[in-house]
């Protein structure tokens, strides 16, 4: 019960730092509404509990394969993160709720974060920084514990992250919802680029 408290303590704070996974979820919500933010959200959650139970089952050899796999983790997060946010850039606002032009689905929302939080090595170390800073060890059983709180951490934070932006989103003028467009996309085309160029 302890592994799976601070599963979830850890989950919630990793998700919740600021970084191109969060912008995007938050362009997302104020876009497209608390259902597609969530959604996309839920994706980052499932990557985080991915390296989660990763990292508790084999700390030292995930850890090297994350180092050894640096550079082509990079590039290919780098990359997408760019295209995002150039598109989120470009993509211009034709419905009287903010919607954009570009279609949005629940699983494209869900598929893309997922993929995204899988390539960015800078979710595998958090991890691994959190789990070797333990004296515990984690047997297979409290491995499982532990992502399992994770994930439930960090879908609250997701929750609670989409959930204020949506009630946010109603009081927005169209002029403010642009603005707010061109600065994620401009940061997120930031993160894109340092990572690529890394």
């Amino acid at each position: 019960m302890d592994t799976l408290v601070r599963g979830i303590a850890i989950g919630f704070v990793i998700a919740a730092s600021i970084g191109p996974i969060a912008l995007l979820c938050i362009h997302r919500t104020l876009s497209f509404g608390f259902t597609i933010g969530f959604s996309s959200g839920a994706g980052a959650a499932l990557a985080d509990t991915v390296y989660a139970l990763l990292v508790g089952l084999a700390l030292s050899f995930v850890t090297s394969l994350c180092a050894a796999l640096g550079p082509p983790l990079h590039i290919a997060g780098g990359a997408a993160i760019t295209c995002i946010g150039i598109r989120t850039i470009l993509t211009k606002r034709t419905t009287k709720d903010g919607a954009s032009s570009a279609n949005a689905s629940h699983a494209s929302a869900f598929l893309t974060t997922f993929a995204l939080t899988m390539v960015n090595p800078l979710t595998i170390l958090s991890f691994a920084a959190f789990v070797s800073g333990s004296t515990r060890v984690l047997t297979a059983s409290t491995a499982i514990d532990f992502a399992a709180g994770v994930g439930i951490g960090s879908l609250l934070w997701w929750l609670l992250l989409s959930g204020s932006l949506s009630v946010v989103r109603r009081r927005l003028s169209e002029r403010v919802r642009r603005g707010l467009d061109l600065l994620s996309g401009s940061v997120l085309l930031f993160f894109g680029l340092v990572a690529f160029l890394r």
